[in-house]
């Protein structure tokens, strides 16, 4: 939730000459956090100008490096409106896309409200920004601090708050005084602010991070899983990744530690087992810990109608590679010599990189 944002007019000397919107967002991919700016500069000729500067290492970012520019005019058809007294009139669209439950944030005049699919604005330009409907409310921003609208543009959750995030499962988290904590729609206080940062709801429970550990907070706040984990995933079936000592394993609902974190890698469960990795080798655990199929894969695939593909062949040959996967069942058994294309492209191949924890 590392976001930030500024607008105003551009001017050249006195002049206006168009309008531009800022943003800078930090996204933590694995152990790397990812600093972007992008720049999005709009004017009277219907023309749009986007800059984005992408970093590994901070905000500061030289001049000679990752940097992407383009000035393009395909854009235009996003911008559905630009009257010609844009200067008092200027507004952004947006394309069909970017419409959540009917309604979109839309631009104009320095400030954001919401349209319908008509182009009716149905909640006034009054904020400085305005994010995404969920659950039937959109997080705004007024005076620097957030808040939430519903669907007639009635502020049912005051803009008090310094950051929050968006609405799952009835509930939404908010920051207060460097503190996180969560809030029902109607902006009543249900987990108190006591987390340096907390994750949306997913399956009755979140994540929260309170002295650099993780852990779960059910719906009334009770802390079912104690912050004592590095990192994590959301409940995904009933189970939930977590990371403890650098290696990977799995608890479920009650807390309880059905796979030890004796992995390196691990990815969801599948119809009742899942892909962990120890020692550059895949294999498949079953919820109660037990390693039904070894560590024994250069790659593997989850099940699908009661197979995977794998693949033994740790060569450097990538047609021998290709030519390599075979089909097993739930007890390891091989049934098929080789995949076809269709099935190569239905299913998902284990990496590392794949559904990376926040």
């Amino acid at each position: 939730m590392d976001n930030e944002y500024n607008s105003g007019p551009i001017t050249r000397g006195a002049e206006e000459i168009g309008y531009f919107f800022e943003e800078w967002e930090a996204n933590e991919i694995g152990d790397e956090t990812l600093y972007s700016y992008s720049r999005w500069e709009l004017f009277p000729d219907g023309t749009f100008t986007c800059n984005t500067q992408r970093s590994w290492e901070s905000w500061d970012i030289p001049e000679e490096g990752i940097f992407e520019r383009s000035r393009y005019e395909e854009i235009v058809y996003q911008m559905k409106e630009l009257k010609t007294d844009w200067k008092d009139e200027l507004t952004y669209i947006p394309d069909d896309f970017y419409f959540h439950e009917g309604l979109a944030s839309s631009y104009k005049c320095g400030k954001w409200g919401f349209i319908d699919k008509k182009g009716i604005a149905v909640i006034p330009y009054i904020f400085d920004y305005a994010e995404d409907f969920h659950e039937g409310f959109a997080r705004v921003q007024r005076n620097g601090k957030w808040g939430f609208v519903d669907n007639t543009g009635r502020e049912v959750i005051p803009c008090i708050y310094d950051d929050g995030g968006n609405f799952h499962e009835s509930l939404a988290g908010v920051q207060r005084n460097e503190k996180w904590g969560f809030v029902d729609n109607t902006g009543r206080e249900v987990i108190p602010y006591i987390y340096d940062e907390v994750e949306d709801f997913h399956e009755g429970f979140a994540w929260v991070r309170r002295n650099e550990k993780w852990g779960f907070v059910d719906n009334t706040g009770r802390e079912v899983i104690p912050c004592q984990y590095e990192r994590g995933w959301i409940f995904h079936k009933g189970f939930a990744k977590v990371q403890r000592n650098e290696k990977w394993g799995f608890v479920d609902s009650t807390g309880r530690e059905v796979v030890p974190c004796i992995y390196d890698h691990v990815q969801d469960f599948h119809e009742g087992l899942a892909e962990v990795e120890r020692n550059e080798k895949w294999g498949f655990v079953d919820n109660t810990g037990r390693e039904v199929i070894p560590c024994q894969y250069v790659r593997t695939m989850h099940f699908q109608e009661g197979k995977a593909q794998v693949n033994e062949n740790d060569t450097q040959d990538s047609f021998s590679f290709a030519r390599s996967w075979i089909y097993i069942d739930k007890t390891g058994r091989r049934i098929i010599e080789k995949k076809t294309e269709n099935d190569s492209a239905s299913q998902k191949i284990s990496n590392p990189d794949d559904d990376l924890p926040f």
